[in-house]
């Protein structure tokens, strides 16, 4: 009888220390089971947004260059009718300056040319600089907008 009350006493209440042992294994798995669907759950999320933001990205590259593509187009064709110009101004010169009787008057017309090619070549450079910029800009605005949009999300 002094063992059956040693038991009682190690075991409150009746209960089985397997039983007991069974309860906690199981509240274990339980608790794993709940923390790796939380981790799951977090990566899954995660990942979702990890998606959308390189789609986003991607589009962006897409509208950028685009943009650039059209502003290159637009460029070479500025430069061929820049380059067009030139050629016919020179000719233009080339024709005058096999006319010319005289030496001053040759002098006259190289002056005249180098004056109107100057002046030209400094409307057609700021042309330039002007397209340049708004290229820039442009090609540019995408990105911007997507940071903007994203400082505001965060």
């Amino acid at each position: 009888m002094s063992q059956n009350t040693n038991q009682q006493a190690k075991q409150p209440s009746g209960r089985n220390p397997q039983e007991g042992y069974r309860n906690a294994m199981q509240e274990g798995r339980s608790a794993f089971s709940d923390a790796a669907e939380r981790t799951a759950s977090g990566a899954k999320e995660a990942y979702a947004r990890m998606q959308t933001a390189t789609e986003e990205a991607t589009g962006v590259l897409g509208e950028t260059f685009q943009i650039a593509q059209g502003h290159g187009v637009a460029m070479t064709l500025k430069a061929i009718d820049i380059t067009q110009a030139n050629a016919e101004a020179f000719f233009d010169f080339f024709r005058k300056i096999l006319s010319v009787k005289s030496v001053p008057e040759a002098v006259q017309v190289q002056t005249d040319y180098a004056r109107k090619q100057f002046e030209i070549l400094s409307g057609q450079m700021k042309d330039l600089q002007e397209a340049t910029q708004n290229a820039a800009l442009e090609v540019g605005q995408p990105a911007r907008a997507s940071w903007e949009k994203q400082s505001k999300i965060n």
